[in-house]
């Protein structure tokens, strides 16, 4: 019987899920049976990247990002329907387990996505929430609450390094059972060309409607540059 391990994905644009295929990709190779969970695009895209894999759905958080206006307020304006998904999605994965046996459950940044009695860890880079202006007072409420949801997680892998971190002071927070486990990245080293085909190129991921302005003030930007550019807009297909 092949050992499982339930991988839970968050579907907030597809930078979870691309960072989630060479983790998929270590677990087969070492003879273990991923299991896939996810919803919305990020699910769409591990089905294409994995087309013989063993695929699970999840409910969405279900968050709605303004294009302009004040994105923590509209996030925390829509706390009831976070917390609503997180309850949904633990109870989901605790019937999986009772049914099944996983020997591991790894989870992208789905706070729901954990066990009471399976080795649960939590994959994240921010570990702490930026506050800036009059919400700065409450920085250190905002990410207590944000680390008691990350607490209940056995192991916490931050995928950075220690010593110099890509993430900055968003890996930075008061948890303890934290391991660095250097970048996660499905690219590969490039085979070297004769010639350099393009001077700049930009990747773009993120939720909705917010994730498509970016990308009009990147091409605006690229349009300005007298050289060849590349804008990969992190659509699926």
């Amino acid at each position: 019987m092949s050992r499982k391990v339930l991988v839970g994905v968050l579907d907030w644009g597809l930078g979870h899920a691309t960072r989630m295929v060479p983790v998929i990709k270590a677990l087969s190779s070492r003879g273990l049976h991923p299991v896939i969970a996810s919803s919305g695009p990020a699910l769409e895209f591990l089905r294409k990247e994995f087309p013989a894999g063993d695929f699970r759905e999840l409910p969405s958080y279900e968050i709605r990002y303004p294009v302009r206006g004040n994105l923590l307020l509209m996030v925390f304006a829509q706390t009831w329907r976070v917390v609503r998904g997180i309850r949904r999605e633990r109870k989901i994965v605790e019937a999986w387990c009772r049914r099944e046996r996983f020997e591991l459950i790894i989870a992208d940044h789905r706070f729901g996505c954990r066990s009471s009695f399976v080795r649960s860890v939590f994959i994240g880079h921010q570990l702490s929430i930026p506050v800036s202006g009059w919400w700065k007072p409450f920085s250190g409420i905002i990410n207590r609450i944000h680390w008691s949801m990350i607490s209940g997680f056995d192991t916490i892998w931050v995928p950075d390094y220690p010593d110099r971190r890509l993430s900055g002071d968003l890996s930075r927070a008061d948890l303890l059972k934290i391991e660095f486990i250097g970048p996660l990245s499905r690219f590969r080293r490039p085979l070297k060309f004769s010639s350099r085909r393009y001077c700049v190129v930009a990747v773009v991921s993120g939720p909705d409607p917010m994730r498509r302005h970016f990308v009009e003030q990147v091409a605006q930007q690229l349009e300005a540059l007298d050289e060849p550019t590349l804008l990969i807009t992190g659509e699926p297909g």
